[in-house]
C-alpha cells in the first residue's frame, strides 16, 4: 500500500506544480496584455500546460482507484484471518456445545467472508477458485 500512496502523492504534487505553471502564465499574462491581445504562443503554452493538469488528475485517479481497491482487498484478508483464527481457536479447543459440527461453522465462516467481498477481482476469484486472472493496472 506504501508504494501506490507515495506514487499517488508524487502524482498530487506533479498535478498542483501544473498548475501552479498555468496560473502564473495566465496570471502574469493578464497583468500585461488585454486578453485579446494575448499573442498565440502563449495561449499554446497555457493550453499545454493546462492539458498536462488534466492528464496528471486522470492519472491520479487512476491511482487513488488502484489504492482504493488494494486497500479494500487488504483490509477483507486482515479481517478474515482473525475470523480464521478464532475459528482454529474454537476448534482446537474442544467439542462445540452448541451442536454445529466444524464443517457447518466453517461452510458459515466462508459464506460470511464471500458475503463481505466488494471488489470484482474478490468475487471472480471466488467463482473462478483461481487467482491467475488478475488485472494489473
Amino acid at each position: 500500500m506504501g508504494v501506490a500512496r507515495d506514487h499517488a502523492t508524487a502524482m498530487m504534487a506533479e498535478l498542483a506544480s501544473d498548475f501552479r505553471i498555468v496560473v502564473g502564465a495566465v496570471d502574469s499574462q493578464a497583468r500585461v496584455l488585454k486578453p485579446s491581445a494575448i499573442p498565440p504562443d502563449v495561449k499554446a503554452v497555457v493550453a499545454e500546460h493546462a492539458q498536462a493538469a488534466v492528464d496528471a488528475i486522470d492519472r491520479l485517479l487512476v491511482c487513488l482507484q488502484f489504492h482504493d481497491r488494494v486497500d479494500q482487498i487488504l483490509s477483507h484478508l486482515a479481517e478474515n484471518i482473525r475470523a480464521l483464527r478464532d475459528e482454529l481457536t474454537v476448534e482446537c479447543a474442544g467439542p462445540d456445545d452448541g451442536g454445529a459440527t466444524s464443517a457447518q461453522r466453517l461452510q458459515a465462516l466462508l459464506l460470511a467472508m464471500q458475503a463481505s467481498y466488494t471488489t470484482p477481482e474478490e468475487r471472480d476469484a471466488v467463482e473462478s477458485d483461481r487467482l491467475d486472472n488478475l488485472t494489473y493496472f
